[in-house]
């Protein structure tokens, strides 16, 4: 995880690295974020559990989950927007498109300027 952390970090994407459930549940409480990515060793309970509190948190925010193989069944993956590789560049690339996607949406949602004077 560490790896896949400093890699988002080498791509200008901001990763916070969490070691486990607990900690996760309370950063996804105590902190702002847009997008959660969960790791493939979550075992279906933790990942179940932390798909709740993000969603809790975040209604709207796409949460992803890396996955090593290609296929994965519809009850492990319930909950999840996305399911990205696990290969750098293919992840690197799903969450650049992800990120220009929430910024347009941002850009969307806000309020017109109105001219001064």
């Amino acid at each position: 995880m560490q790896t896949r952390t400093g890699l988002l970090a080498a791509a200008g994407l901001d990763a916070l690295n969490i070691a486990g459930l607990a900690e996760a549940l309370d950063r996804i409480h105590s902190t702002n974020w847009d997008v959660a990515i969960l790791c493939h060793t979550l075992s279906a309970t933790e990942r179940t559990m932390a798909i709740a509190a993000l969603r809790r948190r975040n209604p709207c925010a796409p949460i992803l989950l890396v996955a090593r193989r290609s296929y994965i069944p519809a009850a492990e993956a319930e909950g999840i927007d996305l399911i990205l590789s696990a290969k750098p560049a293919k992840m690197i690339a799903a969450l650049r498109d992800i990120q220009r996607r929430l910024s347009v949406e941002k850009n969307q949602q806000r309020e017109p300027l109105e001219a001064a004077g």
